[in-house]
């Protein structure tokens, strides 16, 4: 699937996956940034743009959302639903 192809093809290819699997629920996947403290888009097929720009470049930390958390904790952080869930309530706000 992935040889020669591009990281956002295939990371694509994988949230496509991933999203046909699981009904109901959008994929994204973030990638760490050199610094190993800021988040970049690596791929949200069916998530607005508006989020994708909203969260591209963002700093990790303790209540970061999701994927801000987990690379802050270095450790799987599962959120049931982002609009209720305190990892995401600066979010709620923007």
């Amino acid at each position: 699937m992935a040889k020669g192809r591009p990281l956002e093809d295939v990371l694509t290819t994988l949230a496509l996956g991933i999203e046909h699997h699981s009904v109901g629920l959008l994929c994204s996947i973030l990638l760490l940034d050199d610094d190993g403290k800021h988040l970049h888009h690596g791929t949200a097929p069916s998530l607005p743009i508006s989020y994708v720009k909203l969260i591209d470049g963002i700093e990790i930390g303790p209540m970061v959302g999701s994927c801000g958390t987990a690379a802050y904790r270095k450790e799987q952080v599962i959120v049931e639903d982002t609009l209720v869930d305190p990892l995401w309530s600066d979010f709620a706000k923007s």
